[in-house]
């Protein structure tokens, strides 16, 4: 289950000084280390993704337990600001930033004019996509990716996350 000090990302949030608080695991979802939080007051929800052995890119799940027992895709509704996920593949390691306005545009989120997604293929920027729909994904999903490995991802953390007064 994950926890705030294991998520793969909590030692850039501590070096970006960013505040991390209202750790919520999510039971449901473990094989993808599913958790919500705040970062800087904005509502966060994370993900690490899969790789499957069959096709290029990794797969991450997006979906909520309803009362009844059944699942479905998050709303628009919902208070997310941010849907991050972590990729990781050899010695790369990345991490999309999905703003909630890009998920409602590409229909993950569902709207009233929708049904959104229960999960979907991401592509880091070390793979290589070969199918044209694919490709169509990584281009715009390339938008949000940040690689670890930079020295100025804290930096680039604190100008997503900006500091709340």
């Amino acid at each position: 289950m994950p926890s705030p000090e294991n998520i793969c990302l909590a030692p850039f949030y501590q070096i970006a000084k960013l505040q991390l608080s209202h750790f919520e695991a999510d039971p449901n979802s473990k094989a993808y280390a599913a958790c919500q939080f705040q970062l800087n007051s904005l509502t966060v929800l994370y993900r690490k993704a899969k790789i499957t052995p069959k096709k290029i890119g990794q797969f991450v799940s997006f979906w909520q337990r309803q009362a009844q027992g059944t699942t479905a895709p998050f709303s628009s509704q919902h208070p997310l600001s941010f849907y991050l996920v972590y990729v990781e593949k050899d010695s790369h390691k990345g991490l999309f930033v999905f703003p909630k306005a890009i998920l409602i545009e590409k229909n993950i989120l569902s709207t009233n004019q929708q049904t959104g997604k229960r999960g979907f293929r991401i592509y880091p920027s070390w793979d290589q996509p070969i199918n044209t729909t694919a490709k169509n994904s990584q281009n715009w999903q390339l938008q949000y990716f940040y690689a670890l490995d930079s020295p100025h991802f804290p930096q680039l953390l604190q100008k997503l996350f900006p500091k709340r007064t």
